[in-house]
Parts: structure tokens; C-alpha cells; sequence
């Protein structure tokens, strides 16, 4: 039995018009936002969301999911927390 999942970051909002959103890390391990990783939401139903790019950024960290590839599903995402399995 697994505990109860670590937020990792919440996504602060949309970069570009190609799906990429800025996270800012509550973690210290980049690992963590690594391409093939797979993150989960705090919404209701929860989503999995797999990692497809990933890279350092001013204002955090830059991230592309599979399957988010423009701006306006992007922005659907902003203020949402970002959960790892322990």
C-alpha cells in the first residue's frame, strides 16, 4: 500500500503557443519532471499527465505532457498542483 501523494509543483500558467506550461518546483530533485515521468492533478477526477519535454527555466520549469500541444489546453491547466507517488 502506497501512502499519500507528494506535490511536486503546481503549474503557474501557459508559455507559448505549442502547450507548454511553467511549473514552479516545491521539490529538489529535477528527476522528478523528467521526460516519460508521470505526474498527477489535484482536480476531480484526477488526471495522469506523462512528461514529453522538460527544461530549467527563469520563472521554474518549462513542461510539455503528451497529448497538450497548443496554448489553449494549456491554459486549462493553470493553478493546478502536480502529484508524484512517494
Amino acid at each position: 500500500m502506497t501512502g499519500p501523494r507528494i506535490v511536486a509543483g503546481y503549474i503557474r500558467r501557459a508559455h507559448g503557443i505549442r502547450g507548454e506550461v511553467v511549473v514552479r518546483s516545491l521539490s529538489d530533485d529535477p528527476e522528478r519532471f523528467a521526460v516519460g515521468k508521470v505526474l498527477h492533478t489535484d482536480e476531480s477526477p484526477p488526471q495522469q499527465l506523462e512528461v514529453a519535454r522538460s527544461r530549467t527555466h527563469a520563472d521554474g520549469m518549462l513542461l510539455q505532457f503528451v497529448g497538450i500541444t497548443d496554448r489553449t489546453t494549456a491554459e486549462t491547466l493553470r493553478g493546478v498542483s502536480l502529484t508524484i507517488d512517494p
